[in-house]
């Protein structure tokens, strides 16, 4: 599965947190998550929050869309810490579906504030703004959390097209401003700016192929340009664009 190597299911029910399938479901909690979106202009932005999002240890899901009405550009994790390029599956964007893994590897679950954002997806329309579903398939979704101390999966409900408010202030900081990059499609070889994006202040940059594969890594320190290798064969690629923070940014852009 490319650079996501792990269904977070099978890897938990090994390691013995949780039992079986017939009493994976902790009554004591359920998570909402809502989807919504936005459009702006010739693209538009989906927006996954959550409410009891709390103590959570492992999250892992598949995104779909149509890909014949929209295109996929790029994905940020806010939410979430640690989440980069390495969680995601970028194989199957060109036939509108993204698959996430991510399991927590500090002493110290992970909670988000209620309403607080978790993702956010951008997308040029092509033909009109279809819907971005939780799918089953390849990677159902799944949540962990610590219960009382044991990990176990949680309740969900999706609710799409529903407002989950108040909205955090940490979350209007992201859409204030957009992170650009630029020019966009670049020649092999070229150089690649980014706009000063204060919100995610960039320290490491991971150029991916693609299929997701990690080709060259960056170390930023307040000069926001990258030198591409110039042996880059055109087509699609990825900046997973990572903050001093852990939070991470995917974006798509294309080399000619």
């Amino acid at each position: 599965m490319n650079r996501l190597q792990f269904i977070l299911l099978t890897i938990f029910l090994s390691l013995g947190f949780v039992e079986s399938q017939q009493g994976l479901l902790a009554q004591s909690q359920e998570v909402n998550l809502f989807v919504t979106h936005e459009v702006d202009g010739a693209s538009v932005d989906f927006f996954i929050e959550a409410t009891d999002f709390r103590d959570i240890e492992a999250f892992q899901g598949s995104l779909a869309w149509d890909s014949t009405g929209m295109q996929f550009e790029h994905f940020e994790s806010v939410g979430i810490p640690n989440f980069g390029s390495g969680n995601l599956n970028l194989n199957m964007v060109g036939e509108g579906k993204l698959v996430f893994a991510w399991f927590n590897n500090t002493p110290t679950p992970v909670t988000v504030e209620d309403c607080g954002l978790i993702f956010r997806l951008r997308f040029q329309i092509l033909t009109g703004v279809s819907e971005l579903l939780f799918d089953s398939l390849p990677a159902d979704l799944l949540i962990l959390a610590d219960v009382d101390g044991v990990t176990e999966a949680v309740d969900f409900r999706l609710r799409y097209n529903e407002m989950c408010q108040p909205s955090s202030t940490v979350d209007n900081l992201f859409l204030e401003e957009e992170l650009k990059i630029f020019p966009n499609p670049v020649q092999s070889g070229g150089r690649l700016h980014l706009n000063d994006f204060k919100p995610l202040q960039p320290r490491t940059v991971i150029l991916l192929d693609g299929a997701g594969r990690e080709i060259n890594k960056w170390s930023l320190s307040g000069k926001y340009t990258l030198d591409l290798p110039p042996d880059l064969s055109p087509g699609f690629y990825f900046l997973d664009i990572i903050s001093e923070d852990s939070h991470s940014r995917v974006v798509k852009f294309m080399v000619f």
